[in-house]
């Protein structure tokens, strides 16, 4: 019975070749999703320093002690009078979402908005 060696032969050499093929691939594709990422790591540094400079910090930093590192809130507060309202953001939304309310507010009465801890010019606290 004779044997076709040619066909013996190629069957691991395709399977090397395709192998091959698969690892340019995926080696392709990791090099495209870091590339990718670096990407947007330097997109978001030029706009968190466009942003800076764009939205000039309202209020005043507040150290919050010690005990809590070298965190700061961001308080701005205006109006003059009794009692003192303060206006708290949720939902991720920095104090300067306020700013149309804020003035109104402040016609009759003190007035005070602030950022959380990590949001808009407050800086992040040591617990997540």
């Amino acid at each position: 019975m004779p044997t076709d060696t040619a066909t013996v032969q190629t069957a691991p050499v395709r399977n090397r070749r395709w192998r091959r093929i698969l690892k340019r691939i995926v080696f392709c594709v990791f090099g495209l999703l870091v590339l990718l990422a670096a990407a947007g790591a330097v997109y978001n540094t030029i706009e968190q320093h466009q942003d800076a400079r764009r939205f000039p910090q309202q209020g005043k930093s507040v150290s919050l002690g010690p005990e809590f590192g070298s965190a700061a809130l961001n308080i701005d507060c205006s109006g003059q009078g009794s009692p003192s309202v303060v206006l708290e953001s949720g939902g991720g939304v920095p104090a300067i979402g306020w700013k149309f309310v804020q003035p109104q507010i402040a016609g009759f009465t003190r007035v005070c908005s602030y950022d959380r801890a990590g949001y808009g010019w407050s800086t992040p606290g040591p617990m997540p």
